[in-house]
């Protein structure tokens, strides 16, 4: 078996994830997560916890290395929500719904999504089941993730697995990492899962390099019945949308935007 010795630099959801995934698939490897911020941390810059979440594919019908990802998490999570309740992911009905405007914006061509055929139960939600004032809709069987349970399941599967976790400050160059191993030795591989501290890190080099996006929620007591997101509540406001995902202990999370090159943290109040 091929040995070495491997620092993931991050402890959100893609970083916990992608130190699980590669001890699955590579048992002898020796793997240190290192992070400034551990599950159970709020801040801004630790955007994980924050999240609503549900499965929602942003790929185009043209980006096919995109969806062979995307479908892959929606498989991973679907089984957890089945067979393993302390994941925090739970199975539901998700209705995706589009408002007129929104139809007349793509030519009046009503969207199926790329992953018509892919995910389970996929249904077009008939004209007279339509909410008021949309034209257009469709169901499937979705998640919704309580990202706080989620991320403390994702630690503790690392445990389990022998991974070791570290607290280290903010990095300032991506290749100090690889003094940062448990085992005092050199890593032979850094993985970047900074997230939103990638801006502050140099070293590495990214022609796509990443960029802070808003997105608002709130955490409500009130539980809703299903899942649901509506595109084109209001055409003057292209950066909003409504969605509500009911999560599986209880309440609801109502959104939401999406504003691009956002990094202000106050709340937007009239949203």
């Amino acid at each position: 078996m091929v040995q070495a010795n491997i620092v993931v630099v991050g402890a959100g959801v893609s970083g916990l994830t992608t130190a699980v995934e590669l001890k699955k698939s590579h048992p002898s490897y020796d793997i240190t997560i290192v992070s400034s911020h551990l599950p159970g941390d709020i801040s801004p810059d630790f955007t994980s916890p924050f999240a609503g979440a549900n499965w929602h594919s942003f790929a185009t019908i043209e980006d096919k290395r995109l969806q062979t990802y995307d479908l892959e998490g929606y498989k991973r999570l679907v089984q957890l929500a089945e067979t393993d309740p302390k994941s925090g992911i739970w199975a539901n009905d998700s209705y995706c719904f589009y408002s007129q405007s929104a139809v007349e914006e793509m030519g009046n061509k009503k969207p199926d999504p790329w992953y018509k055929h892919k995910v389970e139960n996929y249904q077009t939600i008939p004209p007279e089941q339509l909410l008021p004032g949309t034209a257009h809709g469709y169901r499937f069987k979705g998640v919704v993730i309580t990202v706080p349970i989620y991320l403390n399941y994702l630690l503790q599967k690392a445990l389990e697995m022998g991974i070791a976790i570290k607290r280290v400050s903010a990095l300032k160059e991506i290749g100090s990492a690889r003094q940062l191993h448990s085992s005092g030795k050199r890593a032979d591989v850094v993985v970047n899962c900074t997230g939103l501290l990638a801006k502050n890190i140099k070293g590495y080099r990214d022609p796509n390099r990443q960029y802070p996006v808003l997105g608002q929620v709130l955490h409500v007591r009130n539980n809703a019945r299903t899942e649901f997101a509506v595109d084109g509540v209001d055409p003057s406001r292209p950066d909003e949308s409504l969605y509500i995902f009911p999560r599986k202990e209880g309440g609801s999370i109502i959104g939401g935007c999406h504003r691009e090159n956002f990094d202000s943290t106050d709340e937007d109040k009239e949203l």
